[in-house]
């Protein structure tokens, strides 16, 4: 199904991009007296709005976007452990060039 784009999106992206997650079909337990769905059924629209949901996680810039404290301990994790890479690899290469070099024969 394809809608008609307009010239002036109904939402601004900053707040589209805030907001999607969040969105969701009506259900009955949310008080409404009745639903219907005006171009396909309810299976049909679910799926595209889930389809529109995944398609906007996938394209949409989050500006609000901060790191946890879970992944900012897993970086601290990662760089000492590099850091500790590069010491090892330091120090090999300078027994390495202590020792003399063989000729081969």
């Amino acid at each position: 199904m394809n809608f008609l784009k307009k010239p002036l999106p109904d939402l601004d992206p900053k707040v589209l991009s805030q907001n999607f997650a969040k969105f969701s079909t009506p259900e009955m337990d949310e008080g409404f007296d009745d639903i219907r769905y005006e171009w396909s059924q309810k299976t049909a629209a679910v799926k595209y709005l889930k389809d529109k949901v995944v398609h906007l996680k996938q394209t949409t810039r989050m500006e609000d976007l901060r790191p946890s404290d879970w992944f900012k301990e897993k970086h601290s994790e990662w760089v000492k452990t590099v850091a500790d890479f590069r010491r090892k690899q330091n120090e090999w290469r300078r027994t390495d060039q202590a020792k003399p070099k063989e000729k081969k024969a």
